[in-house]
């Protein structure tokens, strides 16, 4: 979406020297193969792709864009070093089958999958309660197929860790065990709104 990004994140580098730790993006993946080795070079320290299905007739019903062109990004960062994570959004009804491929297919390729609650945060109100897919059932569907262990020591991380068959996962489950009492997350808009809260709706303009 931004143009000149990987410009951006090598001028963001300067920042590092005033205390600046760590800069990731989030990214659907459309372009990865195109930018994975400039943006290791420009100093990206991690990416988040989200991949909600691996069926290909699936995800472009989800998305509206193709399925391989991400595949060949996420292969394109693992080939150039570049340290990825995996956002999965289920959705009750569309791809809750797809919980033990992602997990399979993340475990063949040693890559670290997160689950992510289905939120609130369409500004059209479409959203349900009944398209949830919780924390639970994902672990039990985990269940059916691989030795599931939750992690005792659990990091500030909104995801709650489990080990799948050796493999680490994480689950956000923002909606069935909300971890507000202990978020330290703020967000802020390309638009330069800041919200202390992704369910919050409005923010403060900054500008």
């Amino acid at each position: 979406m931004r143009q000149g990004v990987v410009h951006f994140v090598a001028e963001l580098q300067k920042l590092k020297k005033i205390g600046l730790k760590q800069i990731s993006m989030t990214s659907n993946g459309h372009y990865l193969k195109k930018y994975a080795q400039d943006l290791k070079r420009a100093g990206l320290d991690s990416i988040n792709v989200s991949l909600d299905s691996l069926d290909a007739i699936q995800f472009f019903q989800l998305t509206q864009k193709q399925l391989a062109p991400v595949l060949e990004g996420i292969q394109a960062a693992l080939a150039v070093g570049l340290p990825l994570k995996i956002n999965s959004v289920l959705i009750q009804g569309q791809n809750h089958e797809q919980i033990i491929p992602l997990v399979q297919w993340a475990k063949d390729l040693a890559i670290p999958l997160r689950f992510i609650e289905f939120m609130p945060l369409d500004g059209d109100r479409h959203w349900n309660a009944e398209h949830v897919v919780s924390e639970q059932q994902i672990l039990d569907t985990l269940a059916s197929k691989f030795n599931v262990q939750a992690i005792q020591e659990q990091s500030r991380s909104p995801a709650r860790q489990y080990w799948v068959d050796g493999h680490q996962i994480g689950i956000i489950s923002t909606i069935t065990h909300a971890f507000c009492g202990e978020c330290d997350r703020l967000r802020l808009t390309a638009q330069g709104e800041f919200y202390n809260c992704l369910f919050a709706t409005q923010g403060l303009a900054l500008k």
